[in-house]
C-alpha cells in the first residue's frame, strides 16, 4: 500500500493515538488535541521508541490478529504480558485504558 494512501495514514494514526505518542510528541498542536494531528508516520518515527518494548508488541499483536479474524480482546488474552504493558503505559501516559 502506498503511503500515501488515506487508509494507510489512518492506520498509522491510530497506531500513534493508541500508544498515547501526542504526550511525547513535540508539536503543540497534538498535545492539545490529545491526539496525533501532524504526519503519524514521522510521530511514530520521532516517539514510538519511547514507548515499552511489550506495549508496542501488543500494538503490533492487534493488529496482526485483526488482519485474521480476531479481535483487541482476544488478541489481550493470548499476549497477557503485552496487553498489560501496553494498558499500564496508557495509563501512565495519561491515555484510557
Amino acid at each position: 500500500m502506498p503511503a500515501s494512501h488515506i487508509g494507510y495514514i489512518q492506520s498509522l494514526r491510530t497506531i500513534s493515538d493508541g500508544l498515547v505518542l501526542w504526550r511525547l510528541c513535540n508539536r503543540a498542536a497534538c498535545r492539545r488535541a490529545k491526539a496525533c494531528k501532524g504526519p503519524p508516520r514521522q510521530c511514530i518515527e520521532e516517539c514510538a521508541a519511547m514507548v515499552p518494548v511489550p506495549a508496542r508488541e501488543f500494538v503490533i499483536f492487534v493488529l496482526g490478529d485483526k488482519q485474521a479474524g480476531f479481535t483487541p480482546e482476544e488478541a489481550a488474552r493470548d499476549h497477557p504480558r503485552e496487553a498489560e504493558a501496553f494498558f499500564e503505559w496508557r495509563l501512565a501516559a495519561g491515555g484510557e485504558r
